[in-house]
């Protein structure tokens, strides 16, 4: 997305691989400065993502969540 759109930036907030995360960073190439990951290899606290989101000034946002244990 950011290699698309120069003009925005793109925050990943939750558990993240390091492995996934170093593949996004790759497909960004000269834009990872735009590429903010929050929670590489570790689980996020709720408390934690309320805190972007209240600091934040987003346009939007999305959650996905996979399939596992901690959800179901």
């Amino acid at each position: 997305m950011v290699n698309y759109l120069p003009v925005i930036e793109a925050h990943l907030i939750g558990c993240c691989s390091r492995g996934l995360a170093d593949k996004l960073f790759e497909i960004t190439g000269n834009n990872q400065e735009r590429l903010h990951i929050y929670g590489i290899n570790k689980f996020v606290l709720f408390e934690e993502i309320i805190i972007f989101y209240v600091r934040g000034n987003w346009t939007a946002g999305s959650a996905l969540f996979p399939p596992s244990p901690h959800y179901i």
